[in-house]
């Protein structure tokens, strides 16, 4: 019989080793909860057992087929690709840059905390729509009932998201920068790697993809970053960071840059804004950096 993937990675492994200690295989890794700094493989970080099985649809339907989908699709190709990012994209073919933009596009929507969002968003709505019925509305404004969304919606979240390809066409037309990192610096990346950031929404779950403002950063290696800026930016130097972006399916004009240096000052606040947009864990190469981290970000009762 064969054996099934049980242990399933919210964040992919073969991605996270690309911040492997030197001379090692192994990853630190910060606790975000209590500043403990674990020294790991990769494949031991950020899983979760059976976190993608599915209730069969239809007979014979596989329960792990997402795992399997990931494994089989994305895995295989990502060190691949984020070599050819790094060198400046010139060889990569559309195939794959298609590919690594699915990827990212299931990265950033399939993590825990999209997960619970998207939960936390379908239970206001169903509670909007419930309290405006007389026999339901009392008894919900005194708590004797609780609207709960089970686990299993975030396949339902998953599938619609992907079906309307709302992120995938943006990361399509955005400019890629790819960013080389300063000397002697060390890029992190979290259990939430695809980050979404706008300096007008502090709360990171509003500022949403579609905006002027909106830079998506996603930590290539420790030493290579890619930063996404809408097009529109370049020829509107005091633009509004809210403005709405439209986007039509098949707008694509990527334009990759590569080459440059990123600012320190900019490369330790981009270190910082990724580590506080984390749900729990920071992974670094370098234990001194997350010392650092944890340093600035923990909380005062820590």
């Amino acid at each position: 019989m064969e054996k099934q993937p049980r242990q399933h990675h919210t964040v992919s492994s073969t991605y996270l080793e690309l911040f492997n200690s030197q001379n090692s295989d192994r990853i630190y890794v910060l606790d975000l909860h209590n500043g403990d700094i674990r020294f790991q493989k990769p494949e031991k970080v950020l899983r979760r057992r059976d976190y993608y099985r599915q209730k069969p649809a239809h007979d014979g339907d596989d329960e792990f087929r997402f795992e399997k989908m990931m494994a089989s699709s994305f895995e295989p190709n990502i060190k691949r690709v984020i070599k050819k990012l790094i060198c400046g994209g010139k060889e990569i073919s559309e195939e794959e840059l298609t590919n690594f933009i699915q990827f990212l596009e299931l990265q950033h929507l399939k993590v825990p905390v999209q997960a619970e969002l998207a939960k936390e968003c379908m239970r206001k709505l169903v509670e909007m729509v419930a309290i405006n019925i007389p026999e339901m509305a009392e008894n919900i404004k005194t708590h004797r009932y609780r609207i709960k969304i089970k686990d299993e919606y975030r396949f339902i979240f998953m599938h619609e998201m992907l079906k309307e390809q709302k992120h995938f066409w943006y990361f399509s037309r955005m400019i890629w920068k790819i960013w080389t990192m300063p000397e002697s610096f060390h890029l992190v990346t979290t259990g939430t790697p695809v980050t979404i950031f706008n300096p007008d929404f502090p709360d990171f779950t509003k500022a949403g993809i579609g905006r002027l403002g909106s830079v998506v950063l996603f930590p290539l290696t420790p030493k290579y970053c890619l930063e996404m800026i809408h097009s529109e930016r370049e020829n509107a130097p005091d633009f509004n960071p809210s403005s709405i972006i439209e986007v039509e399916p098949g707008d694509v004009k990527i334009e990759i840059r590569a080459g440059k240096i990123m600012p320190e000052g900019k490369a330790k606040a981009i270190n910082i804004i990724i580590a506080m947009r984390a749900d729990r864990v920071v992974v670094s190469d370098d234990k001194p950096t997350l010392e650092k981290i944890w340093s600035c970000i923990k909380k005062p009762d820590n």
